[in-house]
């Protein structure tokens, strides 16, 4: 009998000590990303990171819409983003590159943008009206900037929108509008973007 509850004991130490470990692995895990922002949109890299933007509402809403009531006063002017095909943007405005993506960043605020140019095959389909993925509604166009609406929240992956222009055969200007940033509801966000967009 002693041998039992000596086993047991054994057993039960065991277990005990594990789940201490593993609590403390998963509490440490969880500050470090809370932290360092491994679940925080843009946070990584900070404002100046594809992004940044929203790094910027977090921190100061309001200044944040007044900026982007400011970009829409900014003269615009050409940028080049393939080899001899310009758009217009905000003076500033250039592109930086992320993996095989650029984004826009104002290097006079210092505040990237996820505002993305490349090649995206995704996107293609939506503005092809080939995606399955997305199951997507063309609910507006102006100047060539579209704005599709996701209809199934469930396989979006939280996206709500796209706001999308075609810049060459395989390549386009976009923008994703997800459901947790309400940037959507946030007029002076929209406002910009539809600006930015339609003025390129």
């Amino acid at each position: 009998m002693r041998k039992l509850r000596l086993a047991l004991l054994g057993i039960v130490s065991i277990f005990c000590l594990n789940s201490c470990i593993t609590s403390a692995l998963i509490g440490t895990a969880v500050a470090l990303c809370g932290e360092n922002g491994c679940n925080d949109f843009g946070k990584k890299g900070g404002k100046k990171d594809y992004g940044g933007i929203y790094v910027l509402f977090k921190e100061n809403d309001l200044k944040t819409k007044e900026y982007l009531k400011s970009l829409l006063l900014r003269p615009k002017e050409k940028l080049e983003v393939d080899k001899g095909v310009s758009v217009n943007v905000p003076q500033g405005f250039i592109l930086k590159k992320d993996g095989k993506s650029k984004y826009f960043y104002d290097k006079i605020n210092e505040i990237g943008f996820s505002i993305i140019y490349d090649d995206n095959s995704k996107i293609k389909k939506v503005y092809e009206n080939e995606d399955l993925t997305y199951k997507t509604k063309l609910i507006s166009e102006k100047k060539g900037a579209r704005i599709y609406k996701v209809e199934d929240k469930v396989e979006s992956q939280n996206i709500d929108s796209f706001l999308i222009k075609k810049i060459l055969n395989d390549k386009y200007i976009y923008i994703y509008l997800y459901v947790n940033r309400n940037d959507k509801n946030i007029p002076e966000f929209m406002e910009f973007y539809k600006d930015f967009m339609e003025n390129l």
